[in-house]
């Protein structure tokens, strides 16, 4: 969570060189004030870029509840459109690695090597 200050305003996430929290605003759409780097470069731009994005999302939002209510939307985008929202409000599905050994079966060979030598 963010710290804000007492009007609202997100709080620089750097820290003073006394190692003290910095009690500047962030620059819109930034994790850190001016003085820490936001306005610099490709900080900047990035800044920028999430404001804008940011401001994409609920008509984008809008967009795909539409698809959702409309009776005619073909089941792949109806598909597609749930999955979009599900991905975006944190409800992504769980990543399964394949291949990879359990743990008894790291033991027994371990224990197989270690009877050869």
């Amino acid at each position: 969570m963010s710290r804000t200050d007492d009007q609202g305003r997100t709080l620089c996430t750097g820290h003073t060189q006394a190692g003290k929290k910095c009690r500047a605003p962030a620059v819109k759409g930034a994790l850190v004030c001016t003085h820490h780097g936001a306005a610099q470069g490709t900080n900047g731009r990035a800044a920028a870029d999430r404001v804008v994005l940011e401001q994409l999302v609920a008509p984008a939002m809008l967009v795909l509840k539409d698809l959702l209510e409309n009776p005619e939307t073909p089941a792949a985008v109806l598909h597609a459109t749930a999955k979009t929202v599900l991905d975006y409000t944190g409800h992504k599905p769980i990543v399964r690695v394949e291949g990879v050994p359990a743990l008894a079966q790291l033991v027994a060979w371990r224990d197989e090597l270690e009877d050869e030598g």
